[in-house]
């Protein structure tokens, strides 16, 4: 049997669907991989150098700081005169509006002074605002401006303008020296100047940030240059600020020179490589592990989509800013595989999954050991501190380990512990480590992309309280309490061969729900002097019986269950016969050629899950009928029942060795001696 579950495991190995999927993700990541060398030396200010002497391999020129570069740009707009336009139309237009507004309360003469006395100012011009706008948030030149003026540009002082409170305010004043008090009371209640003089110097902000953007474009991203051969920095050296912008810049002319060359193609088969050897050693953890994750092709998926989640999410943040890397939750993906697959099977998954964070980042060995020791300890503290306060007492826990492991590699770096510690990259872990909790229910979401169940899920759906199961112990008590046997022996047996015990408890409460249509059906619903077949033919029998996995069906879709659980009522009872019926048709003289009608037309058990329960569920109902107990008649039963499934080949497209058969028949023969175990009988006391 072993041979031939191989040989079947094999073709599924071969299915199209996982060669196509482990294709795709090499191909997606490939497109993505950064297209660029990797320097390979690792630093920063206040560390000592711990590599050998560096001399620089290449010309370079030395890069200026950001902060060198924004202390120019703002030199240059200091420098930058605003730009404005000469509007000739306002000053004709305010002398005629003044000369209609005077002509009805003054005399010509002052009517002509005031009007010449604006045109002088106007001659002198006048802007909006003294107070010049920023541009970009950079202040411009205040002392001149330059003005577009019949064709011409010129550069005016700006003292020597006026805005229009200012212009009125001299205005007013001419007026008051030149002419008596009466007048000046009658032109002031008469005319408000300073909103009639409106400016004829208009700010031309679009030529102004173009004139600024020209200027900073010219600024020089580079001061000096380093020469093939010349010293960058000695072994064991203190980094400064100094080496750092040298080293920076080398690293920057050395990615970029890798980058252009002609050998590109030789980078990118480079990346082609790296990201075939690590599918393939997925590849070869999931078949040395656990190699039934090929039987279903929605597992096989999940497994290639973790590592290329992972590499998505560090290729796009890296390009935003590497530091934001310490703030991703890696570890997650360790908790969410540990909600579907056990943890000898997730903790080399998970490990092959983060292996593209160091090629990937510069600080990559670092943050490839933080996010190994985060997402292994979650996932060893999930199974305790998963539930209300316990989660933040998980974070802190999470936290300090990520910390403690910066430490480390920075003592390794610096030499002392706390000196020189960048303290953005603590508080990105303390988020890194809050997310972690709050980022779990996303494990539904996954559970309905690739049609799973994770352990929260089942442990739902054993709940005897939820709304199926009070359903089913309300209408078919007996049939509950049958449902809660198998669940218990299933369960134990599961454990003895590497099962899945979570999952088939669950199978096991739900594989009879169908006997819910018609509970008097079946003999563990029916109560003393009640006997549905009593009036029916044996194929009317046989066919109520066999439509209890039609209706449980039925029930579980209504009912929203998963795929697997169906699966357990599709194959509990596989393609065997109801032999009490047929044998009843045939003694009745019936055609024996009809054992179709009293044939379950369900599938045969292919997981050993699946073939346990239907152990189970067969054992517990026979197990009811024995009148001897001992541990003799009890082996017995058992070997004869699996017997008759072997020879009737419900099992032939089961994963499951006959090893494994004889493991959870010893353990389903215990467990049913323990429940059915001799009692004393309690002797009457004398009188």
């Amino acid at each position: 049997m072993e041979n031939i579950n191989f040989s079947k495991n094999k073709s599924l190995r071969k299915n199209k669907g996982i060669t196509i999927s482990f294709i795709l993700a090499f191909a997606i990541m490939l497109f993505f991989f950064p297209n660029e060398g990797k320097f390979k030396y690792d630093y920063k200010i206040g560390g000592h150098w711990m590599y050998e002497t560096l001399e620089a391999s290449i010309d370079f020129p030395i890069l200026k700081t950001e902060a060198e570069l924004m202390k120019e740009r703002a030199e240059i707009a200091d420098r930058i005169i605003p730009y404005y336009t000469f509007d000739g139309t306002v000053q004709s237009k305010v002398e005629t509006e003044l000369i209609q507004a005077f002509s009805a309360i003054v005399d010509k003469r002052t009517s002509n002074f005031i009007v010449s006395s604006v045109s002088e100012i106007y001659s002198k011009g006048i802007v909006s605002n003294k107070d010049l706008p920023s541009i970009d948030g950079e202040k411009l030149n205040e002392q001149f401006i330059s003005v577009s003026k019949n064709g011409e540009i010129i550069d005016m002082n700006l003292g020597g303008l006026y805005n229009p409170h200012q212009a009125a305010l001299e205005l007013t004043d001419r007026i008051s020296l030149n002419f008596n008090k009466e007048t000046c009371d009658k032109v002031s209640a008469s005319i408000n100047f300073e909103q009639i003089l409106e400016p004829n110097l208009i700010f031309d902000l679009q030529t102004t940030k173009m004139i600024k953007k020209k200027a900073v474009s010219n600024i020089s991203s580079t001061k000096g240059m380093f020469y093939t051969g010349q010293l960058i920095v000695t072994e064991g050296e203190l980094i400064t600020d100094d080496i750092k912008q040298v080293l920076d810049s080398y690293k920057a002319e050395y990615q970029s020179s890798i980058s252009t060359k002609t050998d590109e193609w030789s980078i990118l088969a480079g990346h082609a490589v790296f990201l075939a050897l690590l599918l393939c050693l997925l590849y070869m953890t999931l078949f040395l592990i656990d190699v039934n994750v090929f039987n279903k092709l929605n597992e096989t998926i999940f497994f290639i989509f973790v590592p290329v989640a992972i590499f998505m999410i560090t290729v796009i943040l890296k390009a935003v800013n590497q530091t934001y890397l310490y703030m991703v939750p890696y570890a997650i993906f360790a908790i969410y595989m540990g909600a579907f697959f056990k943890n000898r099977l997730v903790c080399p998954a998970y490990i092959i999954s983060l292996l593209p964070l160091i090629p990937l980042v510069d600080s990559g060995t670092e943050l490839f050991c933080i996010n190994v020791i985060s997402g292994i300890s979650g996932m060893f503290l999930f199974t305790f501190l998963k539930n209300g306060w316990k989660q933040f007492l998980n974070s802190l826990i999470l936290f300090v380990a990520m910390f403690l492991t910066y430490l480390s590699f920075n003592l390794v770096k610096t030499g002392v512990f706390f000196e020189d510690i960048n303290y953005t990259i603590p508080m990105f872990l303390f988020l890194n480590a809050l997310f972690i909790p709050a980022t779990y229910p996303l494990v539904f979401l996954l559970e309905k992309a690739f049609g799973m169940m994770s352990t929260a899920t089942l442990r739902d759906l054993a709940d005897l309280n939820n709304p199926v199961m009070a359903e089913l112990q309300k209408k078919a008590p007996g049939t509950f309490q049958h449902s809660l046997m198998v669940s218990n022996i299933a369960e134990r047996a599961a454990r003895t061969i590497d099962a899945d015990p979570r999952l088939i408890k669950a199978g096991a409460m739900y594989h009879d729900i169908g006997k819910m249509a018609n509970p008097l059906c079946f003999v563990e619903n029916q109560t003393a002097g009640i006997n549905y077949h009593k009036d029916l033919t044996p194929k009317q029998s046989a066919r109520d019986i066999l439509s209890h996995i039609t209706y449980g069906v039925e029930y579980a879709r209504k009912a929203h269950l998963q795929a697997p659980i169906i699966d357990f009522i599709i194959s509990h009872h596989g393609r065997s016969k109801v032999l009490y019926f047929y044998n009843q048709h045939c003694n009745n003289g019936g055609n024996p050629s009809e054992i179709d009608e009293f044939t379950y037309k369900g599938m045969l058990p292919k997981t050993k899950e699946q073939v346990i329960l239907m152990i189970a569920d067969t054992i517990e109902a026979a197990s009811r009928t024995l009148k001897d107990y001992s541990s003799e008649s009890i082996g017995a039963l058992i070997d004869k029942l699996v017997k008759q499934k072997m020879d009737d080949g419900q099992f032939s497209d089961a994963d499951i060795s006959l090893k494994e058969i004889n493991l959870v028949c010893t353990e389903m023969k215990q467990h049913i001696s323990e429940i059915y175990h001799s009692r004393i009988t309690y002797p009457e006391r004398k009188k």
